[in-house]
């Protein structure tokens, strides 16, 4: 069996392989080639944590054939212990015989699918000539996420925000390094918003991060951080504003606070939701369709996303002789 580090994964697979990856894999799960039960979940009590398991197998295409499961462990309080807040696996077995194959390291493995699954939103949704992006969140993940729109939009400004500046100022000097723009901390959420076109929202909010007013037409949101009914990153005027797409209707009607709040509050009709971006890529679906429209892609994360992303680099691995192998035998 194979084992997949951090460091193997950096070398073997890129940004935009894992957007053009997540377009096959969105459109095989959109025609209902891959078996995607709902995320399971188990909360730790005392510590803030919770450990998530998301099972998948990829029937079609053959390129993405697949099985697997990753395993996340999300504690918020881990940076007070000197942590990371994310820990994850992700095991890849044979679907023919069960066999496994590999045990990749899915802390990476996510940031690179979830920002890559932003910049198949981006493709689709936003204005091609939006070219002013915020991030609210530095985090993790939002490294990723700069590093997926840049490819997919031709960006002048990136603006960022967090409620605690130095994440914030450590992002900025990360990214200076890398992407010759314009790179901003913003004082506010709102004024962030107010001063861009494509909005994304990474954090681990309970409540709203920006006021939907703040918004300007033909803005795109695209809301990543939230995938508990009860949590939600914007608030319900920016789902009044916005035509609605999301990655699953299923999970999103389970798990989005974003949307299940106003829906229960009676801001928000579930029959209002565009669809599925898959239905989007398939044509049927609309897609954006002005450049005054404000359009909000709700992005839960879903576990053919990361199969396809492993069987590619389990692929690119075996090709290129990457990774260790070990016989548990």
């Amino acid at each position: 069996m194979l084992i997949l580090t951090r460091r193997h994964l950096k070398r073997i697979i890129g940004m935009e392989e894992s957007i053009d990856t997540m377009e096959k894999a969105f459109r095989a799960f959109y025609r209902g080639n891959t078996k995607t039960p709902l995320r399971q979940k188990i909360s730790v009590p005392g510590n803030g944590g919770n450990a998530l398991y998301m099972p998948c197998l990829i029937e079609q295409p053959d390129l993405l054939r697949a099985l697997g499961i990753k395993v996340v462990t999300v504690y918020e309080s881990n940076p007070d212990r000197g942590l990371p807040t994310i820990f994850g696996i992700y095991v890849l077995n044979q679907p023919e015989t069960g066999k496994p194959l590999a045990i990749l390291e899915a802390s990476y493995l996510t940031g690179l699918r979830t920002a890559a699954v932003t910049g198949l939103g981006l493709r689709f949704l936003a204005r091609s000539d939006a070219d002013r992006l915020g991030i609210i969140g530095s985090g993790y993940q939002a490294y990723f996420q700069a590093l997926a729109s840049d490819l997919e939009q031709n960006l002048n400004e990136i603006r960022l925000y967090d409620k605690e500046t130095t994440k914030a100022l450590d992002l900025q000097n990360r990214l200076s390094k890398q992407l010759q723009k314009k790179i901003i901390v913003s004082n506010s959420p709102n004024e962030l918003v107010e001063k861009s076109e494509i909005i994304i929202t990474v954090t681990n909010a309970s409540d709203p991060v920006f006021s939907g007013d703040r918004l300007s037409q033909g803005d795109t949101i695209i809301a990543v951080g939230a995938y508990k009914p009860d949590a939600r990153e914007v608030d319900s005027v920016t789902v009044q504003r916005a035509n609605i797409w999301v990655d699953s209707l299923e999970t999103s009607l389970e798990e989005a606070g974003d949307l299940i709040i106003p829906i229960e509050k009676g801001k928000l009709n579930k029959r209002a939701i565009m669809g599925e971006l898959g239905g989007v890529l398939e044509g049927e679906t609309p897609s954006r369709s002005s450049k005054q429209e404000i359009t909000l892609f709700e992005s839960v994360g879903l576990a053919f996303e990361d199969t396809a992303l492993a069987k590619v680099a389990y692929d690119r691995a075996s090709e290129s002789q990457e990774g260790v192998e070990v016989n548990f035998n």
